[in-house]
């Protein structure tokens, strides 16, 4: 077995900088250029205690110049009728698809956040895999960042629909709602990829998510997403899945306190019978305006085919965020 004690920055939210610059062309036009970049010390995603006592390391521990990374550069015209288009590298129709509700700082999305590059080790053998860690068997079903020409409709009854096409020849398409009936708020989504354009094994993804959010504090969220492969005889589409409970209450003077339990599940990430299961539980407490603390505990449990089985890898965590 290994161990670590770390400090990295949360994956799923790094340190950020950036500069919006608005302007109103009339009373039904406006424009807004966004410039957003990641700087990361050291990446979470990236630490993996067998690579500090040389075994199988695939990881690094400190942050190189590629930790500085661009997120968002684009020019976005609005019109109150007739929709907005952006133009530049940001987020195509299916990025964030698959990760409605949830808790950014402790687990969202089809997958848990922490220990992505820790290598497995085999429960029988004991040996350590090298290049098979936590992320490898992660599903990864969700839209992300590219160059884009991308157009959003307005909001009708809550509902907006996005369509774009990026560099790389790949076409989305995703579908948004948002409202709230008697008490219970309802955020969803629907999206399709086509990723012939720059994948010669991944032909289009399919993914989606709801969450419901009660006034009591209550709110539970679905997300999953397939990755549907050019036609291989015999290999399984991989397939993501999460479902998540969450807590939210005026528990202290401080802020408010909220309170997550979630279950992921990815299969067939690399190969059929690949499958990674994660449990988390956790607690985000505001302390003052732009200010949260928050920690937990995550476990991940492997397996491939043949019955290989993996020592299961448990995290502990605790950070503090920033925004302003």
């Amino acid at each position: 077995d290994a161990d670590g004690t770390y400090q990295g920055d949360n994956g799923g939210s790094q340190s950020r900088a950036r500069i919006v610059a608005k302007g109103k062309v009339n009373e039904a036009v406006d424009v807004t250029g966004v410039a957003e970049w990641a700087m990361t010390a050291s990446d979470q995603s990236s630490l993996d205690p067998w690579g500090d006592i040389g075994d199988a390391a695939n990881g690094t521990d400190a942050g190189t110049d590629s930790f500085f990374t661009l997120r968002h550069q684009y020019v976005k015209i609005n019109h109150k009728q007739f929709g907005s288009v952006a133009l530049g590298h940001t987020s195509e129709a299916t990025d964030g698809v698959s990760e409605i509700g949830g808790a950014g700082n402790l687990q969202y999305g089809t997958s848990m956040l922490f220990a992505g590059s820790v290598s497995l080790q085999n429960s029988t053998t004991n040996a350590v895999v090298n290049g098979t860690d936590v992320g490898v068997l992660r599903a990864a079903v969700d839209g992300g960042r590219t160059s884009v020409v991308r157009y959003n409709t307005p909001s009708f009854a809550g509902i907006v629909i996005g369509v774009s096409q990026s560099n790389e020849q790949n076409s989305a398409v995703d579908a948004k709602f948002s409202g709230k009936f008697s008490g219970i708020g309802v955020k969803a989504a629907i999206g399709h990829k086509n990723s012939g354009g720059s994948s010669t094994t991944v032909d289009s993804t399919t993914l989606g998510g709801i969450a419901l959010s009660h006034d009591s504090g209550l709110a539970v969220d679905f997300n999953y997403g397939q990755d549907n492969l050019v036609t291989a005889a015999g290999r399984d589409d991989p397939t993501a899945w999460a479902a998540g409970l969450n807590y939210s209450a005026d528990l202290t003077s401080a802020g408010k306190t909220l309170f997550r339990v979630a279950y992921s599940k990815s299969e067939d990430a690399t190969a059929n019978d690949d499958e990674l299961i994660g449990y988390m539980v956790g607690v985000d407490q505001t302390v003052a305006s732009g200010m949260s603390i928050y920690g937990g505990f995550q476990m991940d449990q492997a397996e491939q085919a043949n019955n290989v089985n993996y020592e299961d890898v448990t995290t502990v965590f605790a950070g503090t965020k920033i925004v302003f």
